[in-house]
């Protein structure tokens, strides 16, 4: 959020709770940015009516993720510009007959829909939808799945904030072991982690190089208990296996991967947003997509991915478990330290936020017509 009549960066208003601020402590000290710690339980109603004197001089309210309204509560009152960050496509503005999920346990997901569908509906996202200016999506790629499959006239023109952009030059560590890095919560709704299992045999059967390989991320659910198992047998002298149990604090995080040498995206074609099927790269961003161009470490994903033509230096594609052994043994043979930065200039910050400035200006004039209640 940006006070009015100063330049846009000159000041923010950012509400968050406590977990989001520990995890976001590298900020924490920006002079620019007034944090306002709330509980997870304090509704919009709640924060719009408490914190009235600070938000009616703002230009714009971003709201990053899709607020949690009573059903029976029809309208939101902002008091300047709302823009709202979606993340689900399907789940926003999807039909949920249409856009339904239906997994192996497909009794479970069944009763679910059948509970949605009678109980709640979409309701309270068409609240939030009806009351914001604009929405803002990650990639032009799903903009244009967007306006192809949605036609919105509430939004006809929704902006482009991508979540990824180039911040760390990945610089791995000199020694024998070959680091690579599937980051993410482990599930197999995200993540087809038999494929994974599949050619890392094969790649273990083709080279003597000793590899790493660390799973980012803790079970979220029951669905790769067995997997993980089959993988962890893998061990051995030229093998070893690691995952978390708790959540990995952002700082771990950052260091393995500063020191990984791939990163390893065997995502799913359609994943899951509670009864709601998305499918990456179109309805949905995966979060590997950005720790690629924002670590500039080389990737190795899906051949369906959608992936920016300006970094398409940076990956990989892959069709099956052969293909994924192949692009493996690829890196583990042609490795090299690190892109050059040159490389990635579109993608660094500096350039993203002139795009993104570019947009502003663009739509600013229209925001200006917006009338302030005091």
């Amino acid at each position: 959020m940006c006070i009015r009549d100063r330049p846009i960066s000159s000041k923010i208003i950012v509400f968050t709770n406590q977990f989001n601020f520990n995890q976001s402590r590298q900020w924490s000290n920006n002079p620019k940015i007034t944090w306002i710690v709330e509980t997870k339980k304090t509704g919009l109603h709640s924060l719009l009516d408490k914190h009235q004197e600070e938000l009616v001089y703002c230009d714009i309210i971003i709201l990053t993720s899709m607020p949690e309204v009573n059903n029976h509560e029809i309208s939101i009152k902002f008091p300047c510009p709302a823009w709202l960050v979606i993340h689900n496509l399907h789940t926003s503005f999807g039909n949920v007959l249409q856009h339904y999920y239906i997994g192996k346990e497909w009794w479970k997901d069944m009763l679910k829909l059948i509970r949605y569908i009678f109980y709640h509906g979409n309701k309270a996202t068409n609240t939030i939808l009806n009351n914001v200016e604009n929405i803002i999506l990650p990639s032009e790629n799903i903009r244009e799945y967007f306006i192809k499959t949605f036609q919105d006239s509430r939004f006809p023109s929704p902006v482009i904030i991508p979540f990824n952009r180039f911040e760390k030059q990945v610089i791995p560590l000199k020694n024998e072991i070959f680091r690579m890095v599937v980051p993410g919560s482990i599930t197999m709704y995200t993540r087809d982690y038999q494929l994974l299992y599949e050619a890392i045999k094969l790649v273990l059967s083709k080279t003597e190089t000793k590899i790493f390989l660390t799973l980012l991320g803790k079970p979220r659910d029951h669905t790769c208990e067995k997997i993980l198992a089959k993988i962890q047998q893998l061990t051995g002298e030229n093998f070893t296996f690691q995952y978390f149990m708790e959540f990995v604090d952002q700082d771990v995080f950052d260091d393995i991967l500063l020191q990984s040498n791939i990163i390893l995206a065997p995502l799913q074609k359609e994943t899951r947003y509670d009864v709601f099927k998305e499918c990456y790269g179109y309805s949905t961003e995966s979060g590997n997509i950005a720790d690629i161009i924002r670590y500039g470490i080389p990737g190795i994903i899906p051949e369906y991915y959608p992936f920016p033509e300006e970094g398409a230096f940076l990956v990989k594609k892959y069709q099956n478990a052969d293909s994924l052994s192949e692009a493996i043994l690829h890196f583990i043979e042609n490795d090299k330290n690190k892109n050059q930065f040159e490389e990635l200039l579109y993608f660094c910050s500096e350039q993203v936020s002139k795009r993104i400035l570019a947009q502003w200006e663009k739509t600013h004039s229209k925001m200006d017509t917006f009338g302030h209640d005091g």
